[in-house]
C-alpha cells in the first residue's frame, strides 16, 4: 500500500485521500490562471514492510517545467543561510538584522499572478502586526524592475531585489512561498500562496486567516 506524508504538517493519509486532496487544490485553481496544473513534488520515498510511504507537496505550477521540491524545508527549525541582501533603495542588509521579533518572509516576482493577488492581504498583516512583526520581501528581478512596479502596485514589504543567489541556496522554486521566523532567527513554518475561497461560484483570494494564525503563533 501506498501513503503520503504532507512534508508541511506531516499528516500521512492513505492514496485516496491524498487524490481528494489533489482534485480540491485543483479546484480552488481560478479561472484566470489558465494553463495551470496541480503537481506533486516528491521529497522522500521509504519502503516498510509491505507499505511505500511519500513525503510530498502539492503546487499549482504555470511553467512548462516541472516544480522541484523547496529545500526551505529541511530550514525548519534552524536558521536560514544569512548573505548580505539587497534592498530596492539600494541599502544592505541581512535577516539576522531582524532577529529580537519575528519576521515574516514573502518570495515574489514581477510576473507572478498569484503573488500580486495576495499583495492587499499581505498588506493587511503589515498595518496590523507592523509594530511586532518584520515584513520582508524577497525577489529574483531587478532593482530598476521593482521601482516601476512600485509606481503600479502597492507592496509595503521591505524589499529586498536581485536575490536569485539566496533564493538558489533555498531551493526555492514555487512562487509566492512565505516563511514564518520566531524572534530567534529560526524557521518556524513555509507556506505557499494565501489560500483561495469560492465565492459566489468563483474562486477568490481568501482573507488570509491561516496566515494570521501563523503570525499570531510567533508573537
Amino acid at each position: 500500500m501506498t501513503f503520503y506524508r504532507d512534508v508541511k504538517t506531516r499528516e500521512v493519509i492513505d492514496h485516496e485521500t491524498f487524490l481528494i486532496r489533489k482534485q480540491e487544490v485543483a479546484d480552488q485553481i481560478p479561472e484566470a490562471f489558465k494553463g495551470a496544473r496541480v503537481e506533486m513534488v516528491l521529497y522522500e520515498e521509504i519502503t516498510r514492510n509491505d507499505s511505500i510511504i511519500k513525503t510530498y507537496d502539492l503546487v499549482v505550477n504555470m511553467s512548462d517545467k516541472p516544480s522541484k521540491p523547496n529545500k526551505v524545508y529541511s530550514t525548519i527549525g534552524k536558521k536560514l543561510p544569512d548573505p548580505v541582501l539587497t534592498m530596492v533603495d539600494g541599502k544592505e542588509l541581512k535577516l539576522s538584522d531582524f532577529e529580537g521579533k519575528p519576521t515574516v518572509v514573502n518570495f515574489w516576482f514581477i510576473g507572478c499572478a498569484p503573488c500580486i493577488q495576495e499583495m492587499p492581504v499581505l498588506n493587511r498583516f503589515k498595518e496590523q502586526f507592523g509594530k511586532e512583526v518584520n515584513f520582508v520581501s524577497i525577489t529574483f528581478d531587478d532593482q530598476k524592475a521593482v521601482k516601476e512596479f512600485e509606481q503600479k502596485r502597492e507592496f509595503n514589504f521591505l524589499k529586498v531585489v536581485g536575490a536569485q543567489g539566496f533564493i538558489d541556496d533555498l531551493g526555492i522554486s514555487g512562487f509566492p512561498t512565505t516563511l514564518f521566523i520566531d524572534a530567534d532567527g529560526l524557521l518556524q513554518r513555509v507556506e505557499g500562496g494565501i489560500p483561495y475561497v469560492e465565492k459566489e461560484g468563483k474562486m477568490e483570494i481568501g482573507d488570509g486567516a491561516s496566515f494570521e494564525k501563523h503570525i499570531r503563533e510567533l508573537l
